[in-house]
Formats: C-alpha cells, sequence, structure tokens
C-alpha cells in the first residue's frame, strides 16, 4: 500500500502545471528552467517542453534575437500562458561582411535569396534607423539600401566599403509562430525587425489571447492570422510595418484597445472571415487606414460564395485620422457594420465598392480632403442613422453629387422618421444630434486617453472620459427644442386631452423663442386632478450624473403646482424642489444636486445613484380640476446643465 500511494504521490507532482523560466543573458540550457534561478538561455528550449496549464515566463525587458515557435496546445480549461513582461523578441542579425562585391556608382551587393512570398526583409543601419528603400539598385540614394530577390543592395558614399556601416537585417521570418497550436494565452510581449510578421499564426487554431501586445518594424505585418483560426486581441500597438493587422482566409479575429498607426501601407487590412475592432485608434497609415475585403478559401474546402469570405466586419468606437488613401474602403460584397466611429483628416472618408453593404450608426466622416464618401461602383445596399458628413463632399461614380442623390444610385436604407444622413453645422469634432426623442453624440464614444502607447499622440478632448467631469450643457431653444415629450397622467384619461410641447415666438426670456407647452384638459372630466410630464431628449451624450440645472419658466399665476427630477438609465426619478406658479413672467428655477442632494427616489433599480448615459430632465405639473380655467400654458427657456462626479445621495 506504501507503494502504491508513493507511485500516486509521484504521478501527482507529474501533472502538477511547471513555470519555465529563460533569461537571454544569464540563462543556460542545461539546467531545469524551473526558477529564475535555473533559468534556460533560450525560448526553443522551453517552448519544446510546454503542456497544458504551463506557463512560460521571460525575464523583464531582455531582448531574445530568436522567434517563438509553439508545438503544443493548451486545452480551454489549462491553457498555456507566456508572461513576456515586456521583453523583445528581435529578428535582427549582423550584414555577413564576408558577402559584399562592388558594382558601379557606388553600389554593393550582398547576394542572398530571402526575399520570396511575403517574406519583406528590411536593412537597418547601426543606429537601427530603417534604411530600406522600394526601389531599383541604381536609383538607391546614399546611404540607404533594398533588398530584392538577389539580396541587398546598398549605396556607400564615395570612398567607403559597406562594411564601413555596421548593417543589420531583418534575417528571421517571424516573432511568434504558431501552426495549428491552441488555447494558448501571450501576454506583455514585443516583437520587432522580423523578415515577415511579428506575431503570425498559421493553421485550425483555437482560444488564442493576446494582451498588451508590440509588433513593430517588421518587413510584412504586425500581428496576422490565416486560414481557419479564432483570436482575441486585447491592447495592441501595431506600427511602422508593411500591415499593421492583415487578417485573411476564414478566420475569426476580435480587437479591442488596438493604435495601428505610422505603417507603411495599410492600419487594419483584413480579409473575409469574421472581424471586429472596437475602441481602437488608426492614424497616419501610407497607403490607406482600415481595409475591408472579400477573400478565398479554397484549399479549406470553402466555395467563393461561403459567407465566411465575402467577410463579416464589425467596427465600433475607432477613431482613424490622419494619413493617405481612404479611411475605410469597404470592397465588393463585403458587408459592414459601422457605429459610433469617427474619420478624419484622410484623403476619403468612405469608399464603397460594387455590391458592398455598409450600415453607419452615429458615425462622423468629416474634414476628408477629397471626399467624404466615395461610391466607386454600386453598393448592394447603404444605410446611415444619425451620422454626419462634413463639409457634404460625395462622389458617386466618379462625378460630384449630394446626400439626397445616393438613393437614385443604390438601394438606401434609413430610419423612416428621419433623413438618413445628416449633413450639419460641424461645430465641434463631436456634433450633437437632436432626434425625435434622444439627444445624441455622434462618433467615437470611448475614452482614449486610457489606452496605452499615446504618450505621443494629443487625444482630442472630446474623446477623454475625464473631459466630462464640469462639462455643461446649454439650451437656448431658438432652433431646438430640447422638452418637447409630453404625458399625461392618467394614462387612461390621456386621449382626451390635447398636449404638446413645441418652439414658439409668442414668448422668450432671451433671443425670439421657446418652448411653448399646452395642454387643455375636458371639462366634463370628474378627475381631481392632471398630472402633466414634460420630459426632455434622452441625453446619450451626458456620461456623468447631473450636478446642476436650471431654466426660465413663464408662468402666468395660473396656481398649478410643478416638481422637477431627474431620471436615469434604469428609470429611477431622483426628485428635486418644486412649488407653485403663482407669478406672471419669468422666473429662474435651478436646483443644486451636490448642495441639495435628492431625498425622494422612485422606480428603477432602487441604488439612489444616477446611471448614465442616457439621462432625461423632466418638469411635472399638476393642474387641478377646480382650477380655472382648465388648460395649462407655461414657456420654459434657457436650460442649462452641467455633469460632475457622482455623489452621496441622501437618504429619504
Amino acid at each position: 500500500m506504501k507503494k502504491i500511494a508513493f507511485i500516486l504521490l509521484l504521478l501527482s507532482f507529474v501533472s502538477l502545471a511547471a513555470t519555465y523560466h529563460v533569461d537571454a543573458v544569464s540563462g543556460d540550457d542545461t539546467r531545469t528552467g524551473l526558477s529564475p534561478q535555473a533559468a534556460f538561455r533560450t525560448l526553443g528550449k522551453a517552448s519544446k517542453l510546454l503542456k497544458p496549464g504551463d506557463t512560460l515566463k521571460l525575464a523583464s525587458g531582455q531582448i531574445y534575437y530568436e522567434s517563438l515557435q509553439f508545438t503544443t496546445d493548451g486545452t480551454p480549461a489549462k491553457p498555456i500562458v507566456v508572461e513576456g513582461q515586456n521583453a523583445i523578441l528581435s529578428g535582427l542579425e549582423p550584414v555577413p561582411k564576408d558577402g559584399w562585391k562592388q558594382l558601379q556608382n557606388g553600389i554593393w551587393h550582398n547576394q542572398n535569396q530571402l526575399k520570396r512570398g511575403s517574406l519583406n526583409p528590411l536593412v537597418f543601419n547601426e543606429k537601427l534607423e530603417l534604411i530600406s528603400q522600394p526601389t531599383q539598385p541604381q536609383n538607391l540614394k546614399t546611404g540607404f539600401a533594398t533588398w530584392d530577390k538577389d539580396g541587398i543592395f546598398f549605396k556607400c558614399e564615395d570612398g567607403k566599403h559597406s562594411n564601413d556601416y555596421n548593417l543589420h537585417g531583418t534575417y528571421k521570418v517571424s516573432g511568434v509562430i504558431f501552426t495549428g497550436q491552441s488555447y494558448i494565452i501571450v501576454n506583455d510581449l514585443i516583437c520587432q525587425h522580423f523578415g515577415n510578421d511579428g506575431f503570425n499564426v498559421h493553421g485550425y487554431c483555437r482560444g488564442l489571447r493576446f494582451q498588451n501586445i508590440v509588433g513593430r518594424w517588421n518587413g510584412d505585418d504586425g500581428f496576422s492570422v490565416h486560414e481557419d483560426v479564432e483570436a482575441v486581441v486585447h491592447s495592441a500597438h501595431l506600427h511602422h510595418n508593411d500591415y499593421g493587422v492583415q487578417d485573411i482566409n476564414a478566420s475569426r479575429t476580435l480587437f479591442f484597445g488596438i493604435v495601428a498607426e505610422d505603417n507603411r501601407r495599410v492600419g487594419i487590412d483584413l480579409h473575409g472571415g469574421t472581424r471586429s475592432v472596437e475602441d481602437s485608434i488608426v492614424r497616419n497609415n501610407g497607403y490607406g487606414q482600415i481595409n475591408l475585403s472579400q477573400n478565398s478559401a479554397r484549399h479549406l474546402g470553402y466555395r467563393d460564395d461561403n459567407p465566411m469570405l465575402t467577410g463579416t466586419f464589425f467596427l465600433k468606437n475607432v477613431l482613424v485620422t490622419g494619413g493617405n488613401g481612404w479611411a475605410l474602403r469597404a470592397g465588393p460584397n463585403t458587408r459592414a457594420t459601422v457605429a459610433n466611429c469617427t474619420f478624419l483628416n484622410t484623403e476619403t472618408g468612405l469608399k464603397l465598392e460594387d455590391a458592398s453593404t455598409t450600415h453607419l450608426i452615429q458615425t462622423i466622416v468629416a474634414f476628408n480632403a477629397k471626399s467624404q464618401l466615395d461610391m466607386a461602383g454600386k453598393p448592394a445596399q447603404f444605410a446611415a442613422s444619425n451620422s454626419v458628413f462634413h463639409p457634404e463632399s460625395i462622389l458617386l461614380a466618379g462625378k460630384e453629387s449630394s446626400l439626397e442623390a445616393i438613393g437614385t444610385f443604390c438601394p438606401l436604407e434609413g430610419n423612416s422618421t428621419e433623413r438618413p444622413v445628416f449633413s450639419a453645422d460641424f461645430a465641434a469634432i463631436r456634433p450633437r444630434l437632436l432626434t425625435k426623442d434622444r439627444r445624441i453624440t455622434a462618433g467615437a464614444k470611448f475614452d482614449f486617453s486610457v489606452i496605452p502607447y499615446l504618450s505621443e499622440f494629443s487625444v482630442p478632448v472630446e474623446y477623454t472620459r475625464s473631459s466630462s467631469s464640469g462639462q455643461s450643457f446649454s439650451f437656448d431653444f431658438e432652433s431646438e427644442n430640447p422638452w418637447c415629450r409630453t404625458y399625461i397622467e392618467p394614462e387612461s384619461k390621456s386621449k382626451n386631452v390635447t398636449h404638446s410641447s413645441v418652439l414658439s415666438d409668442e414668448q422668450a426670456a432671451s433671443g425670439k423663442r421657446s418652448a411653448k407647452v399646452h395642454a387643455v384638459f375636458p371639462a366634463d372630466s370628474r378627475q381631481p386632478s392632471w398630472l402633466l410630464k414634460l420630459f426632455s431628449v434622452k441625453f446619450d451624450d451626458v456620461d456623468l450624473p447631473v450636478a446642476f440645472w436650471s431654466f426660465k419658466l413663464y408662468g402666468n399665476s395660473c396656481g398649478a403646482a410643478y416638481r422637477i427630477r431627474v431620471r436615469d438609465s434604469s428609470g429611477e426619478q431622483h426628485y428635486g424642489p418644486g412649488g407653485t406658479i403663482d407669478w406672471t413672467g419669468w422666473k429662474t428655477i435651478s436646483w443644486d444636486l451636490k448642495k441639495d442632494p435628492p431625498t425622494t427616489f422612485h422606480g428603477g433599480d432602487g441604488n439612489r445613484i444616477q446611471n448614465a448615459p442616457p439621462v432625461e430632465l423632466v418638469i411635472d405639473f399638476t393642474v387641478k380640476a377646480e382650477n380655472q380655467p382648465r388648460d395649462l400654458t407655461v414657456y420654459v427657456d434657457d436650460l442649462f446643465f452641467q455633469i460632475g462626479a457622482q455623489q452621496k445621495q441622501a437618504q429619504e
């Protein structure tokens, strides 16, 4: 029995997950790797030992001149975890000094056949500055190189040898490599100076998770998945590659909080599959910013008309700014939903190709140099709800046109109660649009200041949550009425009551107009009193609690009672002060919720905290039956409110 128990104990130790340490400076591959003091020297040694549940831990901040290639799967319950600790994988090596041959005009040649397919090796000088140029050898400038299928060509200064320059090349293919492995998590790792991709994923892979990764200065892509891969990326900085992201075939990828910038060609390049990009910034890429295309995967057994290959794309809270080409291109047959995005300061805002389907929701396309919308082909469908194009520069089949003409060019879908596409006066980066019952802020709704990697990027104040603290909102009722919704109680008798709130020039506290609130109650009713509830629009752009609000109320000494309240997103009512309309003329009504927090609450989630967005500002008017005449006419003007930090609510 003791022998059996001992064997079982040994087996239990064998099954325990291990943590392997790798130290590129002081490690030794003859050690166990099971502690920092017994660390391996190479990733290749450690990666071959990984089993489900194991962790591979790199030494913090070190540079590893090798790739990390996986050979084993994790499992859904026991994924393999890589803790990069901000270490760097580098594919850089010195260019061999014994392989140079001098040509004419100061050109030197180092022969090799490393450039093939998507492998795009690059040359860097001794300061690790990129000196590769996409040109013919004879056109090289002094101090620059090109790397083609015959090798490296470099132009020296007169009288110098290529070996005088201490050149480096991206000789290794990719940084992190998957070839069919699944259930692996990679955290806090940087891949740079590889001939192909920083992160390269092939085969049938599931359950891949990447967090806080960087792919930079690589020959092809910062991050790329192929074939039949499922992967999720949380927080990535992908810059100075050919493509920041390039995903193809029938793969499925989700990106959250990525920055794709300063890439030589396209920031985010998505081909087929299902893709989602949220809470991200794309900017200053050389050829285009976001590209959506169909793809082929016949080698996987997919027909070309398979929905996975035409591509389904979802973009939300994406800010695109600067760079060349288009902010967003939707290629033939693609299907894209674009919600709360902002496309600024590129050449073309949206470029829509033949048979594409694109739906915009609360999206801004503005200040793009050539056009805001270019329908190069005839899309299958274009829909826009509560979106802004400014200025209204539209191209239909290469000809200047207008928003109104889109419906004659392609099927146009939109909100049936309002204009499908808005062209508004553009007073801010995030203009507010007033619809029938909502006050909407178009554009990206995310605090981009929380994304790492943006130390050199001044995020527009409109895109930081901190800017909301102390933010104020004001309405003069000259052109829009934020208090436009009226309801009557008891609801069962409301059909007999005429009621409205409309802009009127009969009275004005300032300017020329105010909102006239009017109700006529039936004279033969036995109802002892009536309640008219005046609701504001739903303020979708208010993301912090209302801290103070005021407005002007015109009374006629009618004796009606009033009380103000805030209705939060859960439907909870936060009641404030009230009174009796016993005056004639204008009077300022105000409520400072910090000094005088609400003491009465009703409905909603009952937590006595303002949940936002949205919020609604409400005035309740109570009219008693004995009041003569049996109607109510008041005016409201100059609404003002501020939002700020949540205050502790007083107990009832």
